[in-house]
């Protein structure tokens, strides 16, 4: 790489990158999914038993959020 082309990028990083924050920064006017617990762990179970655990899900956005679709692991 060139001192020209390095001293582009800089020039470009400098002048780009703080409008990207700022955009991130001004929040979401959709829906926004939250997971406080992505993960659960259940202990050893005896086979056969039922095991249950519920997974809180938040809506921190303005819209309506739609859940078209889970996927266990």
């Amino acid at each position: 790489m060139s001192s020209r082309q390095f001293f582009a990028l800089i020039i470009f990083g400098l002048l780009f990158c703080p409008l990207f924050a700022w955009a991130g920064e001004r929040g979401s006017q959709g829906p926004d999914a939250y997971l406080p617990e992505t993960v659960y762990e259940f202990q050893p179970v005896l086979e056969g038993r039922k095991v249950v655990h519920d997974f809180i899900l938040q809506n921190r956005g303005q819209a309506e959020l739609s859940i078209l679709k889970l996927k266990s692991g």
